[in-house]
């Protein structure tokens, strides 16, 4: 048994933090451009609900994202953020990734 700081740490916990703040930032510049300003919280929020796999997401899911931000008053969402999707796009989007 260590009490290294290092011991402790998984890389790919490390890595998938990355990877989900690369594809964060990525939905801020689109809405950005778009004129809306977000925290990335905020979007990470939104993303982390929607995306089945978050550090690695279909290009539908980030713009399931960016279109929940842009379009509020047309969400296709129910209030815990939860997609509402037939069973078979869910599984198709699984198989996908």
């Amino acid at each position: 048994m260590t009490n290294s700081l290092c011991d402790s740490i998984e890389i790919t916990g490390i890595t998938g933090m990355t990877l989900v703040k690369k594809y964060v930032t990525r939905i801020q510049s689109r809405l950005a451009i778009k004129g809306v300003k977000l925290s990335l919280s905020e979007i990470r929020d939104v993303y982390t609900r929607v995306c089945i796999n978050p550090e690695y997401p279909i290009e539908d899911e980030l713009d399931t994202v960016t279109y929940y931000f842009l379009n509020p008053s047309e969400r296709v969402f129910d209030a815990f953020l939860k997609p509402i999707l037939p069973f078979e796009e869910v599984k198709k989007l699984r198989e996908r990734s």
